[in-house]
């Protein structure tokens, strides 16, 4: 005879043991399971599912876990208090060394008079460049001059030159170059 499995829910709020604070996104699953959830930012969870588990496991990084016990195919409400796990979060030796990009640097400044570009018989390289001019601080006279009625149309394409900025920008003349040079 197969077993009914009723729904379980377990909603509760999660803290630090030690300072009483919420703990966002904690990891709470049914024991045994892959049926889960997070805590969100003020440590409050709830959690539903039709499993057979008799338990809840409580994670969080440099915690210890936490297994609570809840009544199955019931609505269980749980205080759940994590404690710090001090044997997670060994001592680390930070030792100061050399850098290894000074031995780069070095190496290069030795080399230097041997890789002079006035020296050298041939040499290639690319070159990239690019140009943009734009007018900013454009004012509602500014569009209205009658020099700029061709190109009223490029208004609707101002922007700003970044996403944290409010200063318009009206893109004048761009030219992007990339070059070979033997």
């Amino acid at each position: 005879m197969a077993q009914s499995l009723a729904q379980t829910t377990v909603r509760g709020k999660v803290t630090d043991g030690e300072t009483g604070e919420p703990l966002p996104y904690v990891t709470v699953v049914f024991t045994n399971t892959n049926i889960g959830t997070t805590s969100g930012f003020d440590g409050d969870f709830e959690l539903i599912g039709v499993a057979a588990a008799d338990s809840i496991s409580v994670e969080y990084i440099g915690y210890k876990t936490s297994t609570v016990a809840i009544v199955k195919g019931r609505v269980n409400d749980l205080q759940i208090a994590l404690y710090p796990d001090s044997d997670m979060l060994d001592e680390i030796v930070v030792k100061p060394g050399v850098n290894p990009a000074i031995a780069i640097i070095q190496a290069a400044h030795e080399k230097r008079r041997e890789y002079n570009i006035n020296k050298v018989e041939y040499y290639e390289y690319e070159s990239y460049n690019k140009i943009q001019l734009a007018v900013d601080n454009i004012t509602e006279s500014f569009k209205k001059r009658k020099l700029f009625k061709e190109i009223e149309s490029l208004f609707d394409t101002i922007g700003a030159l970044s996403p944290d900025s409010t200063v318009p920008v009206l893109p004048v003349f761009v030219s992007e170059t990339l070059s070979d040079f033997y």
